[in-house]
């Protein structure tokens, strides 16, 4: 009887570890896909006809034939392929190409993913052993569409599948006819100080060609799937239509802590106006601070949540040379103080709509106060930042503004990691 058990027990553990490594080669194949939600399993290649098999979300499936045509969905605004597909289990049958992401080569892959293409983990003990691989749904669009680039439609994801043959997707980016979200940058590593590691992503979404907004995301790893622990948008404006000087927010991360910071420009109290001239101008006005938040981790919600009250500061900067302040946003206008080369300024406001074409003659003005309590207007290019993450931004910024209806395309991350 003894012996009897300890031969189940062997047969058990080799059936098993044949699977495992089933699941993992079935991955290698390069011929698998999972599946996107609960979807149908269909015995032909028709939407209208009905089924009664349901695949449940996160299946691993063989890929085992493709139709040669695209067809529409039942919107009728895209086209995909049909799907023939086989689960672990053996049922075989069709599945329309919206409802799954299908294995992606490297040279289909974003840059940034290319490391993490058959590579294998141990994201969390709940999930086990596992191998990421990246995977994408693909298809036509049918809205008209004068950029040939969209009328291609593409999600990509990141596949984890543990040795069970579980898998959970996380969606990455997306293109077509109603824009283009990339990745700007992606990292995984443990930030919260568990030992199992979080998927750090920067964002870019762009739903007007040359218009870009960016977020910042956390997620963290479970058997059902990615929780989002941490969201943050980072894009700023300095009006409804108009990006921000600053462009986007910094986000800081270092173990079990993320610390935020921008410069704000935001509308001015009318009270800050002492002539009935500058109040009038008030819209083209925004003053200016420098802003921190700070997140902690927090173990019993599961989530990033604020530790500090946000802190708001005056923007700091130095004269770039000697130069007289001014009563008004003009050249011409009355000399009230001069500045040395060096003199340290606390900018209040910024004088632009932020739209026009700027020109050297006349440029983008600060009304800053200086240490001895002068204040004035002064041609922004006249002042360099050092005290902020966002320095480099500002100085090349007001050196050199962008003409009407031109975006200056930040280069760079905007999620950074502490060294500590």
């Amino acid at each position: 009887m003894m012996k009897n058990r300890y031969v189940f027990t062997a047969l058990f553990l080799m059936l098993s570890c044949m699977a495992f490594s089933n699941t993992f080669d079935r991955i290698k194949s390069r011929k698998v896909a999972i599946s996107l939600g609960r979807i149908s399993l269909h015995s032909d290649t028709a939407l209208h006809l009905q089924t009664n098999t349901v695949l449940e979300d996160g299946m691993l499936l063989d890929i085992l034939q493709q139709s040669s045509l695209f067809h529409n969905d039942k919107d009728e605004n895209q086209q995909f392929r049909w799907y023939k597909v086989r689960t672990g289990t053996n049922q075989i049958g069709w599945v329309f190409g919206d409802a799954i992401a299908i294995f992606s080569p490297k040279n289909a892959a974003d840059t940034l993913l290319l490391a993490f293409s058959l590579k294998k983990w141990n994201l969390s003990a709940s999930f086990g052993a596992s191998m990421s691989w990246l995977a994408s749904v693909e298809g036509k669009e049918l809205k008209s569409s004068s950029d040939a680039a969209r009328k291609v439609y593409r999600e990509q994801y990141l596949v984890f599948s543990n040795q069970s043959g579980k898998s959970i997707s996380l969606p990455l980016t997306i293109s077509g006819a109603e824009g283009v979200q990339q990745l700007n940058s992606f990292e995984i590593r443990d930030i919260t100080g568990d030992a199992d590691p979080e998927i750090i992503i920067e964002k870019a979404i762009s739903e007007i060609p040359g218009f870009e907004v960016r977020n910042a995301e956390i997620y963290r790893f479970s058997r059902s799937g990615f929780q989002k622990i941490f969201e943050q948008p980072m894009t700023l404006f300095a009006s409804a239509q108009t990006l921000s000087p600053a462009r986007y927010k910094i986000i800081q991360i270092e173990r079990k802590l993320i610390r935020i910071s921008w410069v704000d420009f935001r509308s001015c109290q009318p009270g800050r106006f002492s002539t009935e001239t500058e109040r009038a101008l008030q819209d083209k006005k925004k003053c200016v601070d420098y802003v921190t938040s700070t997140y902690g981790w927090d173990a019993a919600t599961g989530m990033f949540t604020p530790i500090y009250a946000e802190s708001r500061k005056p923007l700091k900067g130095f004269s770039k040379g000697r130069f007289f302040l001014r009563t008004a946003a003009l050249m011409n206008a009355e000399k009230r103080a001069k500045l040395d080369p060096e003199d340290p300024i606390t900018a209040i406001f910024v004088f632009s709509d932020f739209e026009r074409s700027e020109e050297k003659d006349n440029p983008i003005w600060l009304y800053v106060e200086t240490n001895s309590g002068q204040s004035g207007y002064i041609p922004a290019f006249r002042i360099y930042f050092e005290e902020t993450e966002h320095a480099d931004i500002l100085n090349d910024y007001f050196s050199n503004p962008p003409g009407k209806g031109i975006i200056k395309k930040s280069e760079g991350k905007f999620v950074v990691f502490s060294a500590r």
